[in-house]
């Protein structure tokens, strides 16, 4: 949300912008900066927090994610965006492993992918992003339909907001449900509990 008053006025502007270089500059509100279509109401909204901080990579030299210091490794991503929602609502919902991912990498890709991002087995590439804490979710979730293919939307909702998991870095940033990590990160053991509460 950017925030600016002046020239005898003064009020709130809903805006998102990439970059606020040159643009605002003060007077910024960094909070509320989720936005569509994670704001839906029926949708899970994931964050990212930083998973990975060191790989050995295809050309077999080690590489750091400067984003991902030591003092951030479990911590939301700095590209993560935050709640509320513009009219106020929780959101993301939960949060998973967002930096770093080894992704399956197309041959055909072009241009060829430099060696520090590409995989030692020269098959993945490592990336970062909320688009890739949003297939984890999406993965587990997969695992719950099929355990319980009458699962509705909602109770699957439901399910990853009460299995979340939290830790110091979770609520660092307020009690739960947070702005920044939602109900906490993805328990994936968690959804696997059955109705009687053992393990499947």
């Amino acid at each position: 949300n950017l925030v600016r008053g002046g020239n005898g006025g003064s009020g709130r502007i809903d805006g998102w912008v990439f970059s606020t270089s040159g643009v605002w500059t003060t007077l910024l509100d960094s909070s509320g900066t989720i936005s569509s279509p994670a704001t839906a109401n029926n949708v899970v909204a994931v964050a990212s927090y930083c998973s990975k901080r060191t790989w050995t990579a295809n050309d077999n030299a080690n590489y750091n994610d400067t984003a991902c210091t030591a003092g951030l490794l479990g911590d939301s991503s700095t590209f993560s965006n935050h709640g509320p929602t513009r009219d106020g609502r929780m959101k993301p919902d939960v949060s998973a492993p967002g930096q770093r991912i080894a992704a399956a990498l197309s041959a055909d890709q072009s241009p060829g992918e430099g060696a520090s991002t590409t995989a030692r087995d020269g098959r993945h590439k490592l990336m970062n992003g909320t688009s890739m804490a949003t297939p984890v979710v999406a993965g587990a979730l997969v695992r719950s339909i099929q355990a319980s293919p009458t699962l509705t939307a909602a109770a699957a909702r439901s399910a990853l907001q009460a299995q979340a998991r939290t830790d110091a870095k979770v609520t660092a940033h307020g009690a739960v449900p947070n702005y920044v990590f939602g109900y906490g990160k993805l328990d994936v053991l968690g959804l696997r509990q059955d109705r009687d509460g053992h393990r499947r």
